[in-house]
């Protein structure tokens, strides 16, 4: 189901907060390409980090309806980002690093390739 708060066009990512299109440079990244499509709290990315030639999935959290506006559940992503970066399990996808930019939360994480929970 598409989310009217991104954009995938033409290789850029675009973020609809506040009312207004967001493009989030990923400066540490390149070969920046959608995973999937966006779930309830945001969309994935695929992006290969510059400096140490990992591939990463960034998530993207997307605004949502709330209190009669679209805004990000900042409260919401701290305790997603730091919960799970406190795991240690060989099923939990580990967490490289977490930041702010544009108005956007995003989250690194490690890149597993393989089949989707749906398509298993």
């Amino acid at each position: 189901m598409p989310n009217p708060n991104y954009e995938y066009r033409n290789g850029k990512i675009k973020v609809k907060i506040d009312g207004s299109w967001i493009e989030p440079s990923f400066e540490r990244y390149e070969n920046i390409k959608p995973i999937g499509e966006p779930g309830a709290n945001g969309v994935v990315i695929k992006g290969t980090h510059k400096i140490t030639g990992r591939d990463d999935a960034i998530k993207v959290w997307l605004p949502r309806q709330r209190n009669g506006k679209n805004e990000i559940n900042k409260k919401q992503y701290l305790a997603e980002v730091r919960k799970i970066a406190k795991l240690k399990d060989p099923r939990i996808a580990t967490i490289h690093d977490a930041w702010m930019e544009n108005g956007c939360y995003c989250c690194s994480m490690e890149f597993i390739d393989g089949v989707t929970y749906e398509k298993w």
